[in-house]
């Protein structure tokens, strides 16, 4: 589907209550405040702690890329602004949301190289409040523009992976 779908329709979807790229860097930090502030140590190897690095890395590739497939197709990257075409090519083929898990995996690798347990429930957080508001909302937004094409979409792709 990627090309435009008709003329764009006015949202009349309720907005969500974060502001997603926001969000993420709330709890990228709040990774950090927590490891810092209350040191729980795990005693991680250091090869377990350097894959941390690596996924983080992954992570910010997947998000990277995917927010690049959007821009190229000339449709909207941020939240909340209209979107002009429906990907279902590359990243978007395996997965709805390729953004918010790249920065999933952000938060992971983070968890990771800090070696801590409390970070740990920092991708979990992001998730929740990704899944509880976040996606309702961008997913109405998308099935009142694109109609049966999202649905289509939606049954043969997954949401994460």
């Amino acid at each position: 589907m990627a090309g435009a779908l008709g003329k764009p329709a006015t949202l009349t979807v309720k907005r969500a209550f974060f502001y997603p790229p926001l969000w993420f860097l709330l709890n990228l930090v709040s990774a950090f405040t927590i490891a810092w502030s209350w040191p729980t140590p795990m005693g991680l190897p250091r090869a377990l702690q350097s894959t941390g690095v690596a996924l983080g890395v992954l992570g910010a590739a997947l998000a990277v890329g995917a927010a690049a497939s959007l821009q190229r197709h000339r449709t909207a990257v941020l939240p909340f602004r209209q979107p002009t075409t429906l990907l279902d090519r590359g990243i978007f083929r395996l997965s709805r949301n390729p953004i918010y898990l790249g920065e999933a995996f952000i938060l992971i690798g983070v968890a990771l190289r800090l070696g801590e347990y409390l970070p740990f429930l920092i991708p979990g957080l992001f998730l929740f409040g990704l899944n509880a508001n976040v996606i309702p909302w961008e997913e109405g937004a998308l099935r009142s523009q694109f109609g049966e094409a999202f649905d289509r979409y939606r049954q043969r792709t997954r949401r994460w992976l």
